[in-house]
């Protein structure tokens, strides 16, 4: 016997041997939802922001209850509607409740097929009550969500362009979090979808923040909520952004990551595991971070860079060789963020990177040990070659034979080898 026929029998039995009519009314009160979570599995009851979901992971979505004494049997099923963020897709599951069970739950991928075309032909609305799951497709200028089997564009470019930050340590100076990052990341006359980002300041799944982990740092991610009558819940599904930054603690010795969460986890992450993780949609990676792309004077000695060309092989990584300070990349970003432009080539973007660097290593007055600057180092990686800025000096001799030296940094790159 099922839920809603065990409270049918209960009703008919309530009005028989029961004369108190306000206690019938409480027994025919339907249960109400009172809170929606995406949990890892039927069993745990745990729902936690920072975890991010596969595209086609199994998914246990659970129903609250504010059960009350009279009508905890009475809980018909629940059509719940599924969108998700940036890729703007819907659909629907089916939450059925069980006898006096206070989290009844459903199981769904967010993909439930490969992202392949051709796209599907276009379906009628769907039917009234429960509805099945279908797909459709969008017509020219319509921004509404669209109705699909599966929720995430995993398809390479499905948006472009698109970027993600993740912001995982503090200045050791002032003890905030850095988010230099912040700046790239709202530049929307460039970057057309914003996927969600993650912050060490903690989850704000509404507003496309997440909390800092090591899973968000493989796999990126894009919010996807559940909607029932005024409730919502929200999770994570992996999707890879085309740009993403890492602001974190950089490693000289093997080029490792560092960073940490709202709750001061410390996790690390090393090139080696990255390799093969950002294939996906990544065109550019950027390391907000010291030393990673280490290069010493020797230009035989590029371990670092090396070890990140792994990471990236048909792409680019900007970021950097030596010692960084919050002070000086909050400006450099800034500068970088107002001077990229739409179609850019690669090449473009990373001499533009070297290039801000220059500027402030040409200044008149600058000197190698200046404190307050800390950008010698910046360095970058295009598929096979690696750049930074060296200092070139060029003799000039006069009509008198008087000679003058000009010293000047200007980027160059070498093959990797």
């Amino acid at each position: 016997v099922n839920n809603l026929e065990f409270h049918k029998k209960i009703i008919e039995f309530a009005e028989t041997n029961i004369a108190d009519q306000e206690e019938i009314k409480q027994y025919k009160k339907e249960t109400k939802v009172k809170e929606i979570r995406f949990e890892t599995n039927e069993f745990s009851g745990v729902s936690n922001s920072s975890h991010v979901f596969a595209a086609k992971e199994r998914v246990c979505i659970k129903c609250y209850y504010e059960l009350g004494y009279y009508n905890q049997y009475y809980q018909p099923p629940i059509v719940i509607t599924l969108t998700s963020t940036v890729s703007n897709r819907y659909k629907y599951v089916t939450v059925i409740g069980n006898r006096g069970e206070t989290n009844p739950y459903a199981i769904f991928q967010p993909n439930e097929i490969e992202e392949t075309p051709p796209i599907p032909p276009p379906v009628p609305d769907p039917p009234p009550g429960p509805p099945a799951i279908t797909v459709a497709v969008k017509v020219d200028g319509d921004t509404a969500p669209i109705l699909n089997i599966n929720l995430i564009k995993t398809t390479r470019n499905a948006q472009k362009e698109s970027i993600s930050v993740l912001s995982g340590f503090k200045d050791d100076d002032s003890g905030n979090a850095v988010e230099d990052g912040l700046t790239l990341y709202n530049k929307k006359d460039f970057f057309a979808y914003q996927l969600t980002r993650a912050t060490l300041k903690g989850a704000d799944l509404p507003n496309n923040v997440v909390d800092v982990s090591k899973i968000f740092c493989l796999q990126g991610g894009e919010v996807i909520y559940a909607n029932y009558q005024e409730l919502k819940g929200y999770t994570i599904v992996a999707n890879q952004a085309d740009w993403f930054m890492i602001e974190a603690h950089g490693d000289f010795i093997d080029g490792r990551l560092e960073f940490m969460n709202s709750y001061n986890k410390k996790y690390q992450v090393t090139p080696k595991e990255l390799e093969g993780k950002y294939d996906e949609d990544m065109d550019v990676l950027i390391l907000n971070a010291c030393y990673c792309l280490k290069w010493t004077s020797k230009r035989t000695e590029i371990s670092g860079v090396k070890r990140w060309q792994k990471v990236l092989p048909n792409g680019l990584i900007i970021g950097y060789g030596m010692s960084i300070k919050p002070y000086t990349t909050k400006e450099i970003f800034k500068t970088f963020s107002e001077k990229i432009i739409k179609n850019m080539e690669p090449k473009e973007i990373t001499d533009l990177w070297l290039k801000i660097h220059a500027d402030v290593l040409n200044e008149p007055g600058y000197t190698n040990y200046d404190p307050t600057n800390h950008v010698e180092g910046a360095a970058c990686i295009i598929n096979e070659k690696c750049g930074r800025n060296e200092l070139i000096r060029q003799v000039i001799t006069n009509d008198e034979g008087s000679e003058t030296v000009l010293s000047k940094y200007e980027p160059k790159y070498y093959d990797i080898k």
